[in-house]
């Protein structure tokens, strides 16, 4: 029985061997890894263009998903999560979610 890592390899294999995306390295050799999922509200969900593994990517300029921490001390574009302690910042002009 193979584990899910050596399946996801393996997927990452034939992506690299089809005509479609030779480019891509393993996800192993990645240099950009260790992937993460979307985690702050500035950011979304993205593919590496590397390896081609799930990534994120920032949201556009003025757009969340949810609102920031009323008390967040990062500066308003910043990416993972909110830090609290500081004085926030206004709402952006588009929330989703």
């Amino acid at each position: 029985m193979t584990t899910a890592k050596e399946r996801l390899q393996a997927h990452a294999e034939a992506l690299r061997a089809s005509s479609f995306w030779p480019y891509l390295c393993a996800p192993s050799d990645c240099s950009k890894a260790p992937h993460r999922g979307p985690e702050g509200p500035n950011e979304d969900m993205g593919q590496c263009g590397q390896c081609g593994s799930p990534s994120w990517s920032m949201r556009p300029w003025g757009e969340t998903f949810g609102y920031h921490l009323d008390d967040c001390s990062l500066p308003i574009w910043h990416e993972s999560r909110c830090q609290p302690g500081g004085t926030g910042h206004p709402d952006a002009p588009t929330i989703r979610g």
